[in-house]
């Protein structure tokens, strides 16, 4: 039988304190949409328990081994600051991080916009000059939900264009599901 090393017969309470120290605080974006959308996406979703950290380059304390990688995860989340380019992002991201990831995570910056909801209105109506002057409505409902699920999230930042604000009638902004 192996002998467990004597990092693991620390309290809880000091190794992750160790674990603090070893995980920088780091902001994340994604880099490469498509790189995301074939490889991170679907890894994340073949993970509901969020074990799977699309993040992991550079956290060399997560490729330890499995137990310092559970113990040291959430941590990671926590440390972490998510940059995002639209709601289409963000619902990506909170899907691969899995339940443990959306349990962990405390700060989220992105526009409240939407590139396939952009998208659908030009299929709809070519003709219309104002699709990016009107409020996202696919999936919102679904991007409030899983924010929902992120109990720790403490810092959160949604960004509107200026053209927006302008263009909209406050009382749609009170009326609008996700905001």
């Amino acid at each position: 039988p192996g002998t467990i090393p004597m990092f693991f017969k620390l309290p809880t309470e000091i190794r992750d304190r160790i674990y603090t120290f070893a995980l920088v605080r780091g902001r994340w974006n994604i880099q490469n949409v498509t790189s995301f959308d074939t490889v991170n996406l679907p890894g994340g979703i073949g993970d509901l328990g969020g074990f799977y950290f699309p993040l992991s380059r550079g956290l060399e304390v997560l490729l330890v081994n499995r137990q310092m990688r559970q113990e040291a995860l959430p941590l990671a989340y926590r440390t972490t600051s998510f940059h995002l380019d639209d709601l289409d992002d963000l619902l990506k991201l909170l899907i691969a991080v899995g339940d443990s990831g959306r349990q962990n995570i405390e700060s989220a910056y992105f526009p409240w916009e939407s590139r396939s909801d952009l998208e659908r209105k030009w299929d709809e109506t070519p003709d219309a000059d104002d699709h990016s002057l009107q409020l996202p409505n696919l999936h919102v409902a679904e991007c409030v939900k899983l924010l929902e699920q992120c109990r720790r999230l403490r810092f959160i930042r949604l960004y509107i264009e200026h053209n927006l604000m302008d263009a909209v009638d406050p009382e749609v902004f009170k009326t609008d599901p996700g905001i």
